[in-house]
């Protein structure tokens, strides 16, 4: 147990459910279903992989996959304290996570698309794993928001135009621009058709 991890991954998790951050708000928006399967890519302190696992209940899956070891052995104390049984860790060890071809109907990544290099390259890898008819779903910080703040510090953002250009000539099409996160980006994507990128 890593108290220094611990102590990071609850503080993620604040702010995930800080109403700031519109959380309720997400949950809806994305219209989780019963039985779903959802990877939770980057799932950090795991706030948002245990609702999924709770909205989609017993017969429903979550992977919440993250490159931390550590984040991962917090997570699974947190769902076992929530009573979840339906959320398993993955310990990503390459880009993507190893999860079946063609199982999971919601990939999610909050605050991950800025970490990642080769973007294009790494959405167009994770097409694999989605249903035909599943969802992308990427939140971000795009620059809007408070001036003294984490992420602004950092450089922690993403411009949404550039996302929505890399996701697109992934093989994804937009299907939802959500404007009501005070922060952050929220837009959702669906792969295109195997017939349809021919």
């Amino acid at each position: 147990m890593n108290w220094w991890k611990d102590r990071k991954a609850n503080m993620f998790n604040r702010k995930a459910s800080d109403p700031h951050n519109r959380p309720d708000e997400v949950l809806r928006a994305i219209g989780i279903k019963q039985g779903q399967t959802i990877a939770d890519i980057g799932s950090g302190g795991g706030y948002f992989a245990v609702q999924f696992a709770k909205a989609i209940g017993p017969s429903g899956r979550v992977y919440a996959c993250d490159l931390d070891a550590d984040f991962l052995d917090f997570l699974r104390r947190y769902s076992e304290k929530e009573g979840v049984t339906n959320l398993t860790t993955v310990h990503i060890t390459r880009d993507v996570p190893d999860i079946s071809n063609g199982s999971v109907d919601i990939i999610f990544m909050r605050n991950v698309v800025h970490h990642i290099k080769e973007r294009t390259t790494y959405f167009r890898s994770t097409k694999h794993m989605l249903k035909p008819n599943g969802r992308l779903c990427i939140i971000d910080y795009d620059g809007r928001g408070r001036f003294f703040s984490f992420w602004r510090k950092f450089g922690h953002k993403v411009r949404k135009e550039e996302v929505i250009k890399e996701v697109v000539s992934s093989g994804f099409h937009l299907l939802q621009d959500h404007d009501f996160l005070p922060e952050q980006l929220f837009l959702v994507f669906s792969p295109i058709d195997t017939g349809a990128e021919k």
